[in-house]
């Protein structure tokens, strides 16, 4: 599933370019809440974790053959318009929008997913 060939073919300057900005922007963080108490985790070990799982989900997602996005288009397409349909007719609004997924502060929309697959499927179409 993963290609060992993924190794040889990564732009190690784009990805240390990438590294680079990600730190400089948890010093910023870091510089900008030092005087604050934080209650729990500190910001910018937040960031840093989030940092993280940017990076592995990125290695994942360019591992994986996009010929199996571009054979299932369509089908994610229609799933999303039935599941666009539904929150419309069914579920609740919070703050003018409809979250699929709510957690604390974190709200996830449908909309959002069908942004990802309106690109998948027209760059399939065209």
């Amino acid at each position: 599933m993963i290609d060992r060939r993924l190794l040889t073919n990564i732009d190690w300057v784009l990805v240390g370019l990438v590294v680079t900005v990600c730190l400089l922007g948890i010093l910023n963080i870091y510089s900008a809440t030092t005087p604050y108490k934080v209650i729990g985790t500190a910001y910018y070990i937040k960031q840093f974790y989030w940092m993280l799982l940017g990076m592995i989900i990125s290695l994942i997602v360019s591992s994986l053959d996009y010929h199996i996005l571009e054979d299932l288009s369509y089908w994610f397409y229609g799933l999303l318009i039935l599941l666009l349909f539904a929150v419309l007719v069914g579920w609740q609004t919070v703050n003018g929008s409809y979250p699929l997924v709510e957690h604390r502060n974190f709200q996830h929309s449908a909309s959002e997913l069908m942004k990802l697959v309106i690109i998948v499927t027209f760059a399939r179409f065209f």
